[in-house]
């Protein structure tokens, strides 16, 4: 987790005050040697104030994942999801693109319960061939059937765009053998394995074992402790 460093400043401002009133002094005799005179050289160093810059950082999509397992009970912060999807398309010309945002996060309690509550934002794009086409179709025609919001002519090719977003909410148990995440949802016809490695205090990073078809890259998503 990445943190600020703050350097603070102090500044110290010395006074000298004389005597008005004492008697005049034979200067010849009372002259003061200033070479005893403290050095100031002797200053603290404040170079050696604690460096904050080597703290850990959160791990991102482009880091190798390895499981380490680890304990998640704790609160945790959606950070990033390191994968898209695909659906399969009635024209071999044609492809879809499933990309997903989301804000939220997932709290996992010392009972082996846990509750998570997201919003997830869709983001489905269409490109197609004009060979996908029926007889007189256009581009513009697929947005209806297709349930997107806007298609258009790309030249050699449709390209259409859609999504929306949805808040999703679950609550389940959850339990750890090894480096095995197992989360079973309530009501759900299965349990979900996942790779896990915790850093405490700082990052979880989850890999579904098994993650939905068409999935295109790590199925990995990164969370920050509360």
């Amino acid at each position: 987790m990445a943190r600020i460093p703050l350097w603070g400043l102090l500044a110290l401002s010395l006074f000298a005050c004389g005597d008005k009133d004492q008697p005049a002094q034979d200067d010849s005799t009372s002259t003061t040697d200033d070479s005893s005179a403290t050095d100031d050289s002797s200053t603290t160093d404040d170079s050696s104030a604690t460096d904050d810059s080597s703290a850990a950082a959160l791990p991102t999509c482009e880091d190798t994942f390895a499981a380490c397992g680890g304990d998640p009970t704790g609160s945790w912060t959606f950070v990033d999801s390191c994968s898209t999807s695909t659906r399969t398309a009635d024209c071999e010309a044609a492809v879809w693109t499933v990309e997903t945002t989301q804000t939220g996060g997932i709290d996992f309690a010392a009972d082996k319960t846990y509750s998570s509550a997201f919003k997830v934002i869709t983001k489905l794009t269409y490109t197609a061939e004009k060979s996908c086409l029926r007889e007189g179709e256009t581009c513009e025609d697929l947005a209806v059937p297709l349930k997107l919001d806007t298609c258009v002519d790309n030249g050699a090719v449709c390209s259409c765009e859609g999504g929306g977003a949805v808040d999703a909410a679950t609550t389940g148990t959850w339990a750890t053998s090894g480096t095995t995440l197992t989360l079973t949802a309530e009501g759900a016809p299965k349990s979900a394995e996942h790779d896990l490695c915790v850093n405490p205090g700082e990052a979880m990073e989850l890999v579904i074992k098994a993650p939905p078809p068409g999935t295109l890259g790590e199925a990995r998503q990164i969370y920050q402790a509360k």
